[in-house]
C-alpha cells in the first residue's frame, strides 16, 4: 500500500487468480471503452476489450492489465498490455491516470511490466503516446522512432 493525499492506494494486476481481479475486470473494460472515446484516433478498443476478456478467462496471459486501486475500490488508474509474439515486445497499449497517485505507484506498474516482460523473455517495452517523450524518460523510455499513420481510404491534401 502506498499512500497519498490521505487515502491508500494499492495496485493490483487484474488478473483471473484473485478475487479483486474479478471483482475490477468490469472497472477495466469501461475504462478501456472510455479511454477510446477520449482519444478517437484509437480505433481497436473493441477488439482490445475482446482480447483482455478472452486473456483473463482463459487465462493466457497474452493481455495483462494492472491498475492502481483507491480506498473505495475504485481504479483510480490502468495499465493495459499485450505480448506481440513475433517481435518478442510488450506493447503498452492504454496506460491512464485519473487523478494524482504516489509517483511509487506508477513506478510500481510499470515495474509490474517490466517484470513480465522479463518472464516472457521479451527484448522491450513500447508504447505511443500523446504525451511529451521527456515524461517517459523518467520511467527509463526513450524516443525510439515517430509512428504517422494514414487511414486506409484518406486522400491526400
Amino acid at each position: 500500500s502506498l499512500m497519498g493525499d490521505n487515502e491508500t492506494v494499492t495496485l493490483h494486476e487484474i488478473g483471473p487468480s484473485t478475487d479483486i481481479g474479478w471483482a475490477l475486470m468490469p472497472q477495466l473494460l469501461r475504462r478501456i471503452v472510455r479511454f477510446g472515446e477520449r482519444y478517437p484516433t484509437e480505433q481497436y478498443v473493441n477488439e482490445l476489450c475482446q482480447a483482455m476478456l478472452a486473456s483473463f478467462l482463459s487465462n493466457a496471459g497474452t493481455v495483462r492489465a494492472w491498475g492502481a486501486v483507491d480506498s473505495d475500490g475504485l481504479l483510480a488508474a490502468h495499465v493495459v498490455a499485450a505480448l506481440d509474439v513475433p517481435r518478442r515486445i510488450i506493447f503498452i497499449y492504454q496506460l491512464e491516470i485519473d487523478r494524482p497517485i504516489p509517483f511509487s505507484v506508477k513506478k510500481a506498474a510499470l515495474a509490474a511490466v517490466e517484470g513480465w516482460a522479463t518472464a516472457c523473455q521479451a527484448r522491450a517495452i513500447e508504447a505511443l503516446t500523446w504525451h511529451d517523450a521527456r515524461i517517459w524518460r523518467r520511467y527509463g523510455f526513450s524516443l525510439h522512432r515517430v509512428v504517422v499513420r494514414r487511414p486506409l481510404g484518406a486522400t491526400n491534401g
